[in-house]
């Protein structure tokens, strides 16, 4: 009995020593910490965040970096100097930052709630920054200049993330007020914009988690700047950021993936540039970039694209997305140049001008789009020497909605397209609340519902429940039967839905004329109360696919750089 007892305390030691170099280091940061400043606990806080990034830097790897709620500044720590524009929060491998912890004084520090315990990581070293004018999409025009006088003096970059050999993770933080303004030049016509990711500057392998960026700016990439990055955004927003191009993140030379993210109220600023604008929500230069699940609304430009611009031999998948409400001169939605893209159960609606344009000007250009909604205004337009395929989508205005500019027909109108009202719930809309209906500068975008109006039962966000409409879109079971149902809540008559919720548990119910099953019916693949002929079919037709289906093409290789 005593070997064994010794044997177990001998395994608890060495799993002990095995598991430490997992377990890594935790660092403790807190604003209002009055202890030892060691960052030992959060009675001993580093009360400036700089100082616990330096130990961290010169530790074993992994090391957790916890941050209480408060305001931090990067020129703030022992080795830094106060308004240096330079000095910025900067992370490397190994380092895993969280914010949002409640922290000492609290009745338990180590509660986590990035609402409730903001955590700020700001680029306004003087804290003097005036906010943007309550309405619009940029503000209006002097409450714009007005910030960026004021803003002068921001750092260059919130956060700067340099990660080679692994990835560095910066989850539950607000990053704002970051101002790369470097430029040659002078005059309006002639200044070249040179700064890069006012708020967030990224090489390498970075994870970016339930984080906001809002009010940053810089030439390219207002919030976000990443070049020969390895990327993961998760449910972050990016919120009135400005450019000139990529608004709210430009990625460069870069893999990418932007998951439940939402790009709100981004804007590239005219006044600074007379070369061409593009994104004010989101640029892909060169590079490869999936969007899933993600919101575009309210985005503003005179450039290209509105939303996305996918741009220079690029390699976009964009799946179960929203587009409202954003504007531009060419492309509101998004703007595909020399590139290829894909677009998979997505809504469009409310976007001037334009919900698509593909163009081609060095090489072919090329879109796929099956799933999707687009309401009456969201045109598509294909242009000289590109490809538009369209197969299985809701276009409110049929094939008049689709203007193709290519004489040898680029447009592929494939099969399972309608013509006919989406039937949203709540659709979004322009506001002008200052009654100015001949400038749209102080206009703002009223979000909306997409979920589509169902007798059987739609998701309804507000109540958190399901509710029943009077009417059913047309756009629900019209997906490609092809296409897996995924989560949809039964009944949901065994095959997909357009738009941005198809395939997901808010999908919009089936219904069948007649009230909803009670039970689930076994061999009932549609929902519809009966083993018949068509449950048979759908049956097949997902057989048939599962054992004949063709391997994908593997998307394009990055240029060597």
């Amino acid at each position: 009995m005593l070997v064994s007892r010794n044997l177990l305390a001998l395994q608890a030691f060495l799993m002990i020593l095995l598991a430490d170099p997992i377990m890594g280091k935790t660092l403790y940061v807190d604003a209002n910490a009055r202890g030892a400043d060691r960052g030992t606990s959060w009675i001993d806080a580093y009360r400036y965040l700089q100082d616990a990034l330096a130990d961290a830097n010169s530790a074993d790897k992994p090391v957790e970096v916890r941050v209480a709620q408060g305001v931090y500044r990067a020129d703030q720590g022992m080795r830094h100097t106060p308004g240096d524009r330079e000095a910025t929060f900067r992370l490397i491998n190994g380092i895993i930052l969280k914010g949002g912890f409640a922290g000492q004084g609290q009745p338990d520090p180590d509660h986590r709630d990035g609402a409730m315990h903001e955590t700020i990581l700001s680029g306004d070293l003087k804290g003097d920054d005036r906010p943007f004018s309550p309405w619009g999409v940029s503000g209006d025009l002097l409450a714009v200049l007005e910030w960026e006088d004021h803003a002068r003096d921001n750092s260059y970059h919130v956060v700067t993330a340099h990660s080679i050999d692994g990835p560095a993770v910066l989850d539950g933080f607000t990053i704002c007020r970051g101002n790369d303004d470097r430029r040659t030049g002078a005059g309006r016509d002639v200044v070249k914009w040179l700064g890069h990711g006012g708020g967030m500057l990224v090489s390498g392998g970075v994870n970016v988690r339930n984080s906001i960026f809002a009010h940053n700016f810089a030439g390219t990439g207002g919030a976000l700047y990443g070049e020969a990055a390895n990327l993961v955004v998760e449910n972050c927003v990016f919120w009135r950021n400005c450019s000139r191009r990529g608004g709210g993140a430009y990625v460069k030379g870069s893999e990418a993936a932007f998951i439940t993210s939402v790009f709100s109220a981004n804007y590239l600023n005219t006044l600074i540039s007379s070369t061409p604008n593009n994104a004010p929500g989101l640029a892909c230069d060169t590079s490869q970039v999936s969007m899933t699940r993600c919101r575009f609304m309210g985005n503003w430009s005179v450039g290209l694209g509105g939303g996305i611009a996918n741009l220079n031999q690029s390699h976009m998948v964009v799946s179960d997305s929203l587009f409202a409400g954003n504007k531009a001169n060419y492309g509101a939605g998004i703007y595909n140049q020399d590139s290829t893209l894909s677009v998979t159960n997505c809504t469009f609606h409310g976007n001037t001008q334009y919900g698509i344009v593909c163009r081609s000007e060095h090489s072919r250009s090329m879109v796929d789009v099956a799933n999707c909604i687009f309401a009456l205004w969201d045109l598509i337009e294909n242009r000289v020497g590109s490809v538009i395929q369209i197969k299985y989508s809701g276009m409110e205005g049929g094939k008049a909605q689709v203007r193709d500019l290519d004489p040898n027909g680029g447009v592929t109108w494939g099969q399972g397209n309608i013509e006919a009202d989406p039937c949203f719930a709540a659709p979004g809309y322009w506001d002008d609340p200052c009654n100015t209906p001949t400038t749209y500068w102080d206009d703002r975008w009223i979000d909306g519902d997409y979920h589509l109006k169902s007798q059987a039962g739609r998701w309804d966000p507000k109540s958190q429940s399901w509710v029943k409409d009077d009417v059913t879109s047309p756009c629900i079971d019209t997906g490609d039967p092809a296409s897996p149902i995924g989560c949809e809540p039964f009944p949901n008559g065994g095959r997909i839905n357009m738009g941005a919720y198809g395939g997901t548990v808010e999908a919009s119910k089936s219904y069948f004329s007649e009230p909803i099953c009670k039970t689930i019916i076994t061999g009932d693949i549609n929902g519809d109360c009966r083993v018949d002929f068509m449950d048979l079919m759908l049956m097949a037709s997902h057989w048939l696919k599962d054992a004949h289906a063709a391997p994908a093409p593997p998307p394009p290789t990055l240029p060597k750089r």
